[in-house]
């Protein structure tokens, strides 16, 4: 009888470990999202009439490596005594390499435009030259072409894995070449440094187009994330809600993308985290710091010039980080108008003009038209832009349509994380209402951006906007923590949660571009 009660109890033990153990529900957790995208995976096959079997094999392969990748981060997560900027590294590495390899090449948004301006500058042409028109042009080889776009034209985004096998079978001709068409011409070389240092070592190898494209999309990934890495090194609070930003699969997909967005998203996170630090810490400015300072607000104001408010963060650094007063005015009116200087000279080189664009209305009337559009706008699709940032249907926008939950559920894991953040920091109002104001005008500026772009379209709204072209307006949101409002003992639950929804996010990805 004791020994069946030894039993008993030791069986009791194992049973409240099993099923008090976090593993256990990470684990159900991963084989729902498992047999939920197989099912989705069987019904897309059979509806497309696709009787190849290598889409099982190869959704075996991703659900075997993401397993393998879920437990490693679980390890990172829970078990190393690693600096919260060190994990999000390692975290944003592994997770991003599904972003890299999983969507097949020129399917992110307009990823082929901006992949042919990134293989010009590769190229040695760092300025496009203009047609008659307008038009960015340059001469490239014609096996590019022939890489992005198949016999009917189909546009890149449509395209499929079948289309991928084709297009990996095309060789590089740097002797035949073809007019080339530069959509982005107008956007400064900076923007794709890091997926140029891949695309160029592509070339050199002499790799086809497409493999060119991967080792771009590859390279972007690890320069950007070192760059993200670095900031969230610097920010001095709020470390774990912006991580979780971080690592949400907008930023983490157009991270691992050539696209002009990674730069200037990661410098700006960057600037924003440098000057928190700076107000901190209130140790006076070295040569360094004001090194790092120009360059990154020469790389903000020439990338996108409507994000060159950012800059304006810099009236917020006190007094203490200078010499005197007199220093610090001085220092702060050269660096802005350095900023200003940067940014309408590469607008002249680079050929960009908004102005122009505007149509035959005067001032006063471009204005209550814009903000008449802008009005209208926002009511009727602004919930979808706060969507949009966390993975909404922006998110390779032509064939992957993400469950509508998996967005909310990272928006409201990212304010609860928020709500849990204890700054142990003191922001004054000022600093709170200047961050205020240059979110709104970086906003405004966005949104009259494309309203230029768009002035044909008779419509009272404004097109073509889309909610990453925000990312950079959230890293402002440590400057409006206050106190911790919720207490949470775990907040690695929220870290478990971002990567359950990135798995979802890449089995969706997987499982859209099959047909």
């Amino acid at each position: 009888m004791e020994c069946i009660n030894k039993m008993y109890e030791r069986f009791k033990d194992i049973v409240v470990k099993v099923f008090t153990s976090k593993f256990l529900y990470l684990a159900i957790s991963i084989i729902s999202i498992i047999v939920y995208y197989y099912n989705l995976l069987v019904n897309n096959i059979k509806k497309l009439k696709i009787k190849n079997y290598d889409y099982y094999v190869w959704f075996i392969i991703i659900i075997g490596l993401l397993i393998i990748a879920s437990i490693i981060i679980y390890y990172i997560l829970k078990h190393t005594d690693l600096k919260l900027y060190k994990k999000y590294f390692l975290v944003a590495i592994i997770l991003s390499s599904f972003y890299v390899f999983t969507p097949p090449m020129f399917t992110q948004s307009d990823e082929t435009f901006h992949y042919i301006r990134a293989y010009q500058i590769a190229d040695g042409h760092l300025i496009s030259k203009y047609d008659s028109k307008g038009r960015g042009t340059d001469k490239l080889p014609k096996s590019i072409k022939t890489t992005i776009f198949d016999d009917k034209d189909k546009y890149p985004e449509y395209r499929t894995y079948a289309d991928t096998d084709k297009a990996l079978g095309i060789k590089l001709d740097k002797n035949v070449k073809s007019k080339t068409y530069i959509h982005c011409a107008s956007y400064v070389f900076l923007d794709y440094i890091p997926a140029v240092i891949g695309m160029k070592v592509g070339m050199l190898l002499n790799l086809s187009p497409y493999v060119i494209g991967v080792l771009g999309r590859l390279t972007n990934m690890i320069i950007c994330t070192l760059i993200f890495a670095l900031g969230l090194k610097r920010l001095p609070y709020a470390k774990k809600t912006m991580m979780l930003l971080l690592l949400c699969p907008v930023v983490l997909a157009y991270t691992s993308s050539i696209s002009a967005d990674t730069v200037i998203n990661s410098v700006s996170f960057l600037f924003v985290a440098t000057i928190l630090m700076h107000i901190k810490t209130k140790k006076k400015l070295c040569i360094k710091d004001y090194i790092e300072l120009i360059l990154m607000i020469i790389i903000i104001s020439v990338c996108k010039t409507t994000y060159l408010p950012l800059i304006g963060l810099i009236i917020l650094l006190p007094k203490e980080n200078f010499d005197s007063t007199k220093k610090r005015i001085l220092s702060i009116v050269l660096l802005i108008i350095l900023g200003l200087a940067s940014s309408i000279t590469w607008m002249k080189v680079g050929g960009i003009s908004i102005a122009s664009e505007v149509g035959n209305h005067n001032f006063i009337e471009t204005i209550v038209i814009y903000f008449n559009k802008l009005i209208n706008t926002i009511f009727n699709e602004g919930l979808s832009y706060i969507q949009n940032i966390f993975a909404g249907d922006y998110f390779y926008q032509r064939q992957v349509t993400p469950a509508g939950i998996l967005p909310i559920i990272y928006l409201f894991i990212f304010i609860f994380s928020y709500l849990t953040e204890d700054a142990n920091v003191k922001i004054e109002k000022f600093y709170k209402v200047a961050a205020g104001l240059i979110g709104t005008l970086i906003f405004l500026l966005i949104m009259y951006a494309l309203y230029a772009a768009a002035q044909k379209n008779k419509t009272m709204f404004i097109y073509g906007v889309q909610g990453r072209y925000f990312i950079p307006i959230m890293w402002l949101a440590p400057i409006f923590i206050n106190k911790q409002i919720l207490k949470l003992k775990n907040t690695n639950v929220f870290f478990v949660a971002s990567v359950l929804i990135n798995i979802s996010i890449i089995l969706t990805i997987y499982v859209s571009f099959i047909g």
